[in-house]
């Protein structure tokens, strides 16, 4: 079997286990819809136990999960990502994943060493996936922020009072934030104090704007004074902030382009020796003095990586 048949066959193999998966993530989330869209907003007594058969065995895993430091961790960042995915959904797919990465690695190199290695980095994709979910939307969460609170601020100066101003705001903001205000409205109108409502949007999103808003109106909800003008010059302040932060990332994008790419370049490199001349290549995997170049440079690698992130890195 030539070159091109064994990628073409790698690729064929990961495409469908990743279709198998995804099928099997796919059905287990249409269970208990109506449950689960309660359960985000409020916290209820546990639902009955589910029937038998894999729906029922998930719901076991999900409980146990539930109950493990990892498990809620794993939670919130799927929360903060906006995933519709359960934890025991997103461990699964990460077994999966890993699963794929071995059997494509076998499939493609047929030594141990590399089927390994390309079942870690596959197990940690959805780390990755999730990890950049929360980022992006936090941003986008954080550029919404002045807007929604100009509309707040506005409403509660014409006679609005907090709950209706709030829903005012979900209804006309985009989604992040509107969202993330449906949901701190619901919640109020079930019963939850204004405090637990908000430490749990401050939960979902942690970011020290909002925590500076969520701070200025639980004191201005227990002492009194003019939340609208406090509202205002928050508002002020964000917008200083992202206009900033825009104006670092313009500076930054030649750095933070050059690190992907020099972090990129030895995978390109390695794919298409790979493709041209595979028997020349194959000695890093197949030779002990091979392992340890692998081993080395992929510690130096992670090393210069991390330092050029950190150079094009400014907080604000």
């Amino acid at each position: 079997m030539d070159t091109f048949q064994l990628v073409g066959l790698s690729a064929a193999t990961a495409i469908g286990m990743f279709l198998f998966f995804v099928g099997i993530l796919a059905t287990m989330q249409q269970r208990q819809a109506s449950v689960e869209r309660l359960r985000t907003f409020v916290e209820p007594s546990r639902p009955a136990e589910q029937a038998g058969g894999p729906v029922g065995i998930i719901a076991d895993l999900d409980r146990w999960l539930e109950h493990r430091s990892f498990g809620s961790s794993i939670a919130r960042n799927l929360a903060q990502a906006d995933l519709k995915l359960t934890v025991s959904e997103y461990v699964l797919l990460h077994l999966g994943l890993a699963a794929m990465g071995l059997l494509v690695g076998a499939i493609m190199f047929g030594a141990l060493v590399p089927s390994l290695a390309m079942a870690g980095v596959a197990l940690f994709l959805p780390k990755l996936y999730v990890s950049s979910a929360q980022r992006k939307r936090l941003q986008a969460f954080g550029e919404q922020l002045p807007a929604a609170l100009d509309s707040l601020s506005n409403s509660l100066r014409g006679g609005y009072g907090l709950v209706q101003a709030m829903s005012l705001v979900a209804n006309e903001m985009p989604p992040p934030l509107s969202v993330e205000f449906q949901r701190l409205v619901t919640e109020v109108s079930y019963g939850l104090p204004y405090d637990v409502a908000f430490q749990n949007m401050v939960r979902r999103n942690p970011s020290p704007d909002l925590n500076m808003i969520v701070t200025a109106i639980e004191i201005n909800l227990e002492v009194g004074g003019n939340l609208s003008e406090i509202l205002d010059n928050i508002s002020a302040i964000i917008r200083d902030r992202v206009r900033i932060q825009g104006q670092i990332k313009a500076y930054t994008a030649q750095t933070r382009a050059s690190s992907m790419l020099l972090t990129a370049m030895p995978f390109i490199v390695a794919a298409l020796l790979f493709v041209m001349n595979r028997s020349y290549i194959s000695l890093l995997w197949t030779t002990p003095i091979g392992l340890a170049m692998l081993a080395v440079a992929g510690v130096m690698l992670a090393i210069g990586s991390m330092m050029l992130r950190k150079l094009s890195t400014i907080d604000v």
